[in-house]
């Protein structure tokens, strides 16, 4: 407990808060946890924080658990609440509030690697124009059904719906393709793309 520190305790308690944080941040945000190497001492430097608070704000916590818990019992709650959960709850508000705070900013650095990422993580409906590389253009609408890949996989796309782009010299007609089940496209074969709010 705090103030009588073993070995197991100090490389759980500057190891593993970081390693948890990290992999929960993952979920949410592109990040390349393939190669932990790189990530390594951010998972210290996340441990450390969380060991200081450990033995920091320990020792009030057992003090209030050993009213109706065993000291066993006690240890297990405490090192659970400071190496498992305060690791997955600070992550869960990096990757949302944390996340906002820095949009609404405006200068700020955004958390996504790519802009690829930053467009798709927003999660809202768009119609788009994709045009290849060798000069076709595919329409469709990007939408809950749809997905796309995340950084650090090579960029891909599936569109749910795809459209029939029709051009005259006037203007262009788009038109649902019957029995449309979605397109996929590799970003080998992406010149850019324009996209469109829709309503749904």
């Amino acid at each position: 407990m705090p103030g009588n520190i073993d070995v197991w305790q100090i490389f759980i308690g500057c190891f593993m808060p970081g390693f948890i944080a990290i992999k929960v941040y993952g979920l949410y945000r592109a990040i390349d946890a393939r190669d932990f190497s790189k990530k390594w001492y951010d998972a210290v430097g996340y441990g450390v924080v969380f060991f200081t608070l450990y033995q920091v704000c320990g020792k009030i916590l057992v003090d209030f658990f050993m009213r109706c818990l065993t000291y066993d019992v006690v240890a297990l709650v405490v090192q659970f609440i400071f190496f498992v959960l305060l690791p997955m709850l600070s992550a869960y508000i990096m990757a949302h509030q944390w996340y906002r705070f820095r949009e609404e900013k405006g200068d700020m650095l955004m958390p996504q690697e790519t802009p690829w990422d930053y467009i798709f993580s927003k999660g809202e409906c768009f119609f788009v124009k994709i045009y290849l590389k060798n000069g076709n253009v595919i329409c469709g609408k990007y939408a809950g059904k749809s997905f796309t890949s995340a950084y650090p996989q090579a960029a891909q796309i599936f569109i749910e719906q795809q459209y029939l782009l029709e051009k005259d010299e006037k203007e262009e007609k788009i038109s649902l393709i019957d029995n449309s089940a979605g397109i996929w496209i590799s970003e080998n074969e992406i010149s850019w793309i324009d996209f469109r709010v829709c309503d749904s």
